[in-house]
């Protein structure tokens, strides 16, 4: 290669170089943001009967780690937003899957409640997304 075509493709690198740089970065970026759809922006934005002055999504955000929403829709037609977690269950680490099933895109409601892939009854999954919204600290 002579210096012409060496220059060329050294340009050629940089040019590839920073292109891929700038993909990544906007990915990172945008990966960063609230990028949730709007049944999952739903409920995070909404309250529950439970404790109407809580906002749900802050409050799991704030309760689990490693949280993470999505919807989908169930084999009944109906939408679903689903939230899995990390928490301290009976004083051990546990992973948790709750379920809100959606009324028209207008409402929701507490569906399954499962504890390291245990179903939990009624009282039971009422009793843990009421600790969730009661233990919620606004920051201040």
């Amino acid at each position: 290669m002579d210096k012409l075509q060496q220059r060329r493709f050294s340009r050629f690198l940089i040019y590839i170089c920073l292109s891929l740089m700038m993909v990544v970065t906007a990915m990172a970026l945008g990966g960063c943001a609230d990028s949730y759809d709007k049944q999952v922006q739903m409920v995070r934005n909404g309250t529950m009967d439970l404790n109407p002055k809580v906002p749900v999504g802050p409050a799991f955000d704030q309760f689990f780690t490693n949280g993470k929403w999505e919807s989908f829709e169930a084999e009944d037609k109906s939408q679903v937003v689903e939230f899995n977690g990390k928490c301290t269950w009976e004083d051990e680490p546990a992973k948790a899957k709750i379920q809100f099933i959606l009324h028209n895109n207008k409402s929701f409601e507490l569906g399954h409640v499962g504890i390291n892939g245990v179903s939990l009854n009624r009282f039971a999954s009422l009793a843990v997304v009421g600790k969730v919204l009661d233990s919620y600290q606004p920051k201040k």
